[in-house]
């Protein structure tokens, strides 16, 4: 049994592998002493990686001390090649969800991630990082408009909303934010083509569940996987390599 663990802006997600199996997944807002020190007893792994976005990655090592501890850094040997120009700059989070799709499939995929950054990535050929793009996530999206403005509220997502425009300044909001949203994800999609040909379309992220019912009737949903725990599955993958 190994444990994946990946520390992300907004809360920290868990990952229960046995037998090369994602068979758990837990969900904290802070990993604690405490915390880890339940999941040592609980599931007494073999090895744990974690990868860290915003806790000290140091501190948070200290936590499984006695513990077989990966720390997963930009200098981490990985299954895949790293082509992008900066890799020093490069989110872990983003190689990681980019080695899980090449554990999913073995051709070019384009990775999206929906979290508090939307993030596009594309892998070519099963094995190289090429590199992507970077923008506000959906939820983002909604506080700035909220923050930086003098009236608008501040409002959530509605995965519900089917209308291609809003006749209210709540339901204009609500048009703008999440039709901009996926737009800019259909073309990304149809410029990486134009460039690479077709490709596997790999959807991770909180907010993969609300994209896939955006895009479940589009052109390219023959192609989309959905994998909610690919950088979980990503951050085994590079431990597998470790062995």
């Amino acid at each position: 049994m190994d444990i994946a663990i990946d520390i992300g802006n907004s809360y920290t997600k868990i990952g229960v592998f046995v037998s090369n199996t994602l068979q758990e997944v837990l969900t904290v807002a802070v990993l604690t002493p405490q915390t880890a020190k339940e999941l040592v007893q609980r599931f007494k792994p073999q090895k744990i990686i974690f990868s860290s976005v915003a806790a000290d990655a140091g501190k948070v090592a200290s936590y499984f001390a006695g513990t077989t501890c990966v720390l997963f850094t930009q200098s981490t040997s990985v299954p895949i090649k790293n082509a992008y120009a900066s890799p020093q700059t490069l989110g872990l989070d983003r190689l990681a969800a980019a080695i899980g799709a090449t554990a999913q499939h073995a051709g070019s995929s384009m990775v999206i991630d929906a979290g508090s950054c939307l993030t596009m990535d594309f892998v070519q050929n099963g094995d190289t990082f090429i590199g992507g793009v970077i923008s506000p996530g959906l939820h983002m999206r909604f506080n700035s408009l909220h923050t930086f403005t003098q009236k608008l509220p501040l409002l959530q997502p509605d995965g519900a909303f089917a209308a291609t425009l809003g006749n209210t300044t709540t339901t204009a909001m609500i048009a703008g934010v999440q039709l901009g949203f996926i737009e800019e994800i259909k073309g990304t999609i149809a410029r990486y083509e134009q460039q690479y040909g077709q490709f596997k379309i790999i959807v991770c992220g909180g907010d993969s569940s609300f994209l896939e019912g955006y895009l479940k009737n589009s052109i390219f949903a023959k192609r989309i996987i959905y994998s909610p725990h690919l950088v979980l599955m990503g951050l085994y993958a590079v431990l597998q390599h470790h062995e």
